[in-house]
């Protein structure tokens, strides 16, 4: 194994061979507060919805109930995206409705 010198983001934890490719990640990263994105907003909720599956027929399929995951932006109630529909709307940056996570 060899040893190499690599950039570290300040957002993640990705690794880049060159101090560019680093700083390219940083100004494009959602994880980054500085660019205000949806992952590091105080109105960007991660919420659970129950799925009801009723039963075909006469055939009773048990506890085929499950719960989907959803976030959506508490500011004005919008889902940006679900757990099993993968939503093409990308994470918002430089949203003026950005505010900080409680506790950072």
């Amino acid at each position: 194994m060899e040893e190499i010198k690599a950039y570290k983001p300040k957002c993640c934890n990705k690794a880049y061979i060159t101090k560019s490719g680093a700083r390219k990640h940083e100004h494009n990263c959602y994880k980054n507060s500085d660019n205000r994105a949806c992952l590091t907003c105080g109105n960007f909720i991660t919420d659970y919805n129950t799925i009801y599956v009723p039963p075909h027929g006469d055939q009773n399929y048990g506890d085929e109930d499950y719960e989907e995951r959803y976030n959506y932006c508490d500011y004005d109630n919008k889902v940006i995206s679900t757990e099993y529909l993968q939503s093409n709307k990308p994470f918002q940056y430089h949203c003026p409705r950005w505010i900080p996570k409680a506790g950072d």
